[in-house]
């Protein structure tokens, strides 16, 4: 793809094909890999990729996309979009993380900016990793004076590398999209533990509904870090204190007036609407990817 201003601009209306690869600043290719790599082809997969024209000379100028849950990935020096990674996975210096689209069920819902919700926290979500289940234990158990709702449901089958969800009626899946959109309206604070991978969904849906976000530290890669102070509207959670989880919430809402509470509400809002609402994710990630690698 040649860029028409010969300088980085990363909106995608700015970008045309060309037929002269000499000119391409870019080289997309089009399939998402996750599958693949969950299905154990990535040797295959790698082989694919290495063959493509002007790879070898120009490796960093393609972006591929590799959605998948999983660290596992090519060993090729490609850009790759991936929607989960963590610090010692040794992706780093090649990955751009892209975080997660927020689902249209929540897209279409506007914040309530109420200073008296009906729930401290809350959690609605699958079984799907070990620090949720954990982590609502310790609530109950060490801040039960907390106003807590949370429902965990096992959704997931986990077969070898790969995962898959089950499957329910229409009406069920959308009994639980309006119970877990309720809770957003009702809770200060949300629990976004990981999921399959480092990083969940959930994060981005608290976000764009304006509330705060409880993320735990599990050397997780969120998107666009010299971009985003993420501890300035989120409690961290170390991952060797996920078993104080209770504790370190009720102290750190204890901290902050209901006036500072609203203004980090805000403040992540603000943060989703500019980098993750969908009249800016494409934009920010190529912004993002030709920062990385120079473009």
């Amino acid at each position: 793809m040649e860029n028409e201003n010969k300088t980085l601009q990363p909106a995608p209306e700015v970008f045309v094909e060309t037929d002269d690869p000499q000119k391409a600043q870019l080289f997309l290719f089009p399939f998402d890999i996750g599958p693949a790599i969950d299905f154990n082809l990535a040797d295959e997969m790698e082989q694919v990729l290495a063959s493509l024209p002007y790879l070898p000379e120009r490796a960093e100028h393609h972006l591929v996309t590799d959605m998948a849950d999983r660290a596992e990935s090519v060993s090729l020096k490609v850009c790759l979009f991936k929607v989960s990674v963590t610090e010692d996975s040794g992706l780093e210096e090649r990955v751009v993380v892209t975080g997660y689209r927020t689902p249209p069920y929540v897209l279409c819902q506007k914040p309530v900016w109420s200073l008296k919700p009906r729930y401290d926290c809350s959690f609605i979500g699958a079984n799907s990793h070990f620090s949720r289940e954990a982590a609502i234990l310790s609530i109950r158990q060490e801040a039960p004076e907390l106003r807590f709702f949370a429902q965990l449901h096992d959704s997931f089958v986990v077969q070898g590398n790969s995962f898959f969800i089950k499957e329910c009626s229409k009406e069920e899946l959308e009994r639980r999209q309006s119970v877990f959109v309720r809770s957003l309206h009702d809770s200060i604070c949300i629990l976004c533990p990981p999921g399959v991978g480092p990083q969940s969904v959930r994060l981005y849906e608290t976000m764009c509904m304006g509330r705060l976000p409880v993320l735990f530290d599990y050397k997780t890669l969120y998107p666009f870090p010299d971009k985003i102070d993420y501890s300035a509207f989120a409690l961290i959670i170390p991952a060797e204190k996920l078993m104080h989880t209770g504790a370190l919430l009720k102290e750190w809402l204890k901290r902050h007036s209901p006036e500072e509470l609203s203004q980090k509400a805000v403040l992540a809002r603000k943060v989703w609407w500019d980098y993750f609402s969908p009249a800016q994710y494409s934009r920010r990630l190529l912004e993002e990817a030709g920062r990385k690698f120079g473009f």
